[in-house]
């Protein structure tokens, strides 16, 4: 197995600030300087080897970034409930293509990888889900509070019209949806 490489060994905030360092253009001797002065050796090569694997990812982020607007773009206001399940079809799109990517590059997917892969469509279609149980509820809540606040007003207006109880509680469950004894 390779060695992993010396920029991946540093420590996550160091990573992240080359990362940073990196996306700014700042040149490969500035970061090996800076990186020397906090007492991490790493040569230029080996930081050579990592920016160009990472100008090709964020290469491939823009690319998914105008491909996400121009979807966007494309289908426009998008119906209640159907955002979700678009928005799983796109990730899924991405994710196939991604591991169509490594392979055509010659990479060997691992089981760890498939598992990983296998995982992030699951989660996706679980948070689809959720979304859609979570927009049913409350939209169902939002009905029962309105058709509780049009039966609270029909009985108001009925007792100030002189109505009995027994016509106000039928014109309660009418509103409601409850079934009356009366109605066959």
């Amino acid at each position: 197995m390779a060695q992993r490489s010396s920029i991946k060994r540093l420590p996550a905030p160091l990573r992240a600030e080359v990362d940073r360092m990196l996306a700014e253009e700042t040149t490969l001797d500035t970061i090996v300087e800076w990186l020397a002065e906090r007492g991490e050796t790493v040569s230029r090569s080996a930081l050579g080897r990592y920016k160009r694997a990472f100008d090709a990812l964020t290469l491939r982020m823009r690319e998914m970034r105008e491909v996400s607007q121009s979807f966007v773009r494309e289908i426009g206001a998008v119906p209640e409930g159907q955002q979700g399940r678009l928005l799983v079809e796109l990730l899924q799109a991405i994710l196939y293509k991604v591991a169509a990517g490594h392979a055509a590059e010659g990479g060997e997917t691992t089981a760890l990888e498939l598992s990983r892969f296998a995982r992030a469509v699951r989660d996706l279609e679980a948070t689809a889900t959720i979304g859609t149980d979570r927009l049913l509820k409350v939209r169902a809540e939002v009905a029962t509070e309105e058709r509780e606040k049009a039966a609270k007003a029909v009985e108001e207006a009925v007792s100030s019209q002189g109505l009995t109880a027994e016509q106000a509680g039928f014109l309660r469950a009418k509103i409601l949806g409850v079934k009356v004894a009366d109605d066959g």
